[in-house]
This record gives structure tokens, sequence and C-alpha cells, in this order.
């Protein structure tokens, strides 16, 4: 699996606003928008996947058991597809 050059930039461009942000309502930490950050902790992880899921729960497919004889499938959650 590869990363998308686009997809990249678009984050470290976010990446930047969310920096600029925070510097601006919380001055005295001075956050580097180039800092190297380390990998999340396993509690990190776990809180960054129920952000996203609370922010696209709407999206979330959920696999649906196949009967037997046919082949697997998705369906997403909500109407919107």
């Amino acid at each position: 699996m590869g990363l998308r050059w686009q997809a990249l930039h678009e984050i470290s461009k976010l990446r930047q606003q969310l920096t600029a942000i925070a510097n601006l309502l919380r001055p005295h930490l001075d956050l580097d928008p180039n800092a190297r950050l380390p990998p999340p902790t396993r509690q990190q992880e776990r809180l960054l996947s129920q952000v996203l899921v609370a922010a696209f729960a709407d999206q979330i497919a959920m696999r649906k058991p196949n009967a037997p004889g046919t082949s697997s499938s998705s369906h997403i959650l909500s109407g919107r597809a």
C-alpha cells in the first residue's frame, strides 16, 4: 500500500493550521508545526479511533455476515451512501 502525495500534503497543511490555532489560543505553549512527534501510545490510538468514529459515524461500514454460498459484503450503517 502506497501513500498518496496529495494526501500527505493535505495532512501537512492541516497540521500547520491546527498548530497555528493552538498557538493563538495558548501562546505560552509555542508549538512547532514541524516538530517530530513520537508515535501515539495505545491509549492515544484508542482515543483517536473514538474521535474518528464519532466524527464519521455516518460513513462507517460494517461487515455483514454472508450466507453460505455468497460472497462477503459490507453495508453503510446509515442511509447516507
